[in-house]
């Protein structure tokens, strides 16, 4: 299989790949900084956060960001799955009994502008951003990852942060890496 399959695997899904460390951020957004924080109460946006919500409302139709969608298997017949929308994610945090499931979710452009003003790492290509439910955080998040090393068929790594969809906080930030 080619490397290149693997590198770009969307943010919802580094979670499958995620090595376990751990990487707190500095100032920005407020909110914990690490996974290890999830059952504590979100705190409210930090004044960066709620700029970048008013500069990047949401539109219709609302953007879920590069979201994979599942294949049917070559020659089997199967109808591909739609595309997921704003209203899948919700419906599954309101049936996995999450909070926040029925807010106002911040636009992609507005949870890019918060990565940005946390200092993300630009990556050696464009950030993966997609919502999903996250079923640790018991929350809709927006996932944002980036690739910071490809070494080919050796692997690639990078990092991804977790920010609250509804509110723009930031959840956590882990380092991740996947060999093909």
């Amino acid at each position: 299989m080619s490397s290149l399959a693997f590198r770009r695997v969307p943010a919802v899904f580094a979670a499958l790949l995620t090595v376990g460390l751990t990487v707190g951020l500095a100032g920005g957004c407020s909110g914990p900084a690490s996974d290890d924080n999830q059952d504590e109460p979100v705190d409210a946006p930090s004044p960066e956060a709620q700029q970048c919500i008013s500069e990047h409302p949401a539109a219709e139709p609302f953007d879920v960001g590069d979201v994979t969608v599942a294949s049917p298997a070559p020659m089997s017949g199967a109808v591909a799955p739609a595309p997921p929308t704003v209203e899948t994610f919700a419906e599954e945090c309101r049936s996995e009994g999450g909070t926040g499931c029925d807010a106002s979710f911040i636009s992609r452009e507005a949870a890019r502008c918060i990565a940005e003003r946390l200092a993300f790492e630009p990556g050696l290509d464009a950030w993966d951003i997609a919502i999903t439910y996250h079923h640790s955080y018991h929350r809709v998040v927006w996932g944002v990852e980036n690739l910071l090393e490809d070494r080919g068929d050796d692997g690639y790594s990078g990092k991804s942060l977790t920010i609250d969809a509804a509110l723009g906080t930031l959840l956590g930030s882990t380092s991740w890496q996947a060999t093909p």
